[in-house]
């Protein structure tokens, strides 16, 4: 039996935002993103924000925003941990993922939800798009806009492999039957940008249930604000070198059906012939840019590879990923008490 089930149009508005913070640095960006969630229409059923490891910060949050759900995360630093603390606390039958510095156009999450009358469908994922603090240096590629969380290609509405975590939705069924975000994978406080964890739960959930896909709604729109710290060629190395560790890791560990198929044709689709055109304008018109962005991609392939390369090799030295210690927790239905007569408060001060 499948794994999953249809979720109707009455229960398609049982709703839950989750958005995770944990820095007091982005409180800008997390305003707009919860005035954002607030403002959908039609409205969703709840607003949860899992704040990691930072106290003053949920107090602040708590304070400017009385009418959501917040809460300390209840694992390790990262934002694994912090996204299924906001999943056993949720009572929604859909869940929506934005990113604390993101914000969604009012009919976002209706135009993902919608897909949910369909049997086939896992997850839909918006179409995320940059909201540039600064202006966008001209050597850094389009194509390269998954750096800064991002949609990197301006496809049709159609089947993908994998969510994109600035913007996302599922059912819950997918935690029940396939567990949580792996605590593996995903963004920590370190230095290295990681990343990975949606894509290797979409794997897992597929595997569960082949049947099943995911699926792209460009019509829902999510702004991804990019700070300029984002757009300098630190940045760019580091996070080109920490996608090709996480990919490396992703390999090891998840179902080995097409895993990494997208970023193969990716690779020699996409980037080969942004690569060429840009050469091609920077000999032709002497486009500087241009030659700037076809350097960038080169660049940023060669750091992938040296980051996959070393995180494979780095596998083997300890005997193999899949004998390494993963956190993927069971989550069943909300842990949390759903009586309408009980107050946020008091909600989050018992289970806090």
């Amino acid at each position: 039996m499948s794994a999953f089930v249809v979720i109707g149009e009455n229960e398609s508005r049982s709703v839950s935002v989750i958005i995770c913070a944990y820095t007091r640095d982005r409180w800008v960006e997390l305003s707009a993103c919860i005035r954002s969630a607030q403002a959908q229409q039609p409205a969703v059923s709840e607003i949860i924000v899992v704040v990691d490891h930072n106290s003053d910060l949920e107090t602040e949050i708590r304070t400017a925003f009385p009418s959501v759900v917040v809460t300390a995360s209840r694992g390790k630093k990262g934002l694994s941990a912090a996204r299924n603390t906001g999943i056993a606390l949720a009572h929604g039958r859909i869940l929506v993922f934005l990113d604390d510095d993101a914000y969604a156009a009012p009919d976002c999450i209706e135009r993902m939800v919608q897909h949910f009358g369909r049997m086939e469908i896992a997850g839909v994922t918006a179409r995320v798009v940059p909201e540039w603090t600064s202006t966008k240096p001209k050597w850094f590629p389009d194509e390269f806009l998954w750096i800064v969380g991002c949609t990197h290609y301006d496809a049709c509405a159609g089947p993908v492999r994998n969510l994109l975590g600035a913007g996302m939705c599922l059912p819950r069924e997918i935690f029940e039957s396939a567990g949580g975000f792996d605590g593996a994978l995903g963004r920590t406080r370190s230095w290295l940008p990681m990343g990975g964890e949606e894509t290797e739960l979409c794997l897992r959930a597929v595997a569960a249930d082949p049947s099943r896909i995911f699926y792209y709604e460009p019509q829902a729109l999510v702004h991804h604000v990019v700070r300029a710290d984002r757009l300098t060629w630190k940045y760019f190395v580091m996070r080109c070198l920490a996608e090709g560790l996480s990919k490396a890791r992703l390999r090891a560990i998840a179902p080995r059906t097409q895993t990494l198929s997208v970023e193969r044709s990716y690779v020699t689709g996409v980037l080969a012939r942004a690569a060429f055109r840009d050469g091609k304008k920077a000999l032709v018109a002497g486009d500087l840019g241009a030659l700037q962005r076809s350097l960038a991609i080169v660049l940023g392939l060669g750091c992938a590879a040296t980051g996959y390369v070393s995180g494979r090799l780095a596998d083997v030295v300890r005997g193999g990923a899949t004998q390494q210690p993963r956190t993927i927790p069971a989550i069943g239905g909300p842990r949390f008490s759903s009586d309408p007569s009980r107050s946020r408060q008091e909600t989050h001060v018992e289970n806090a």
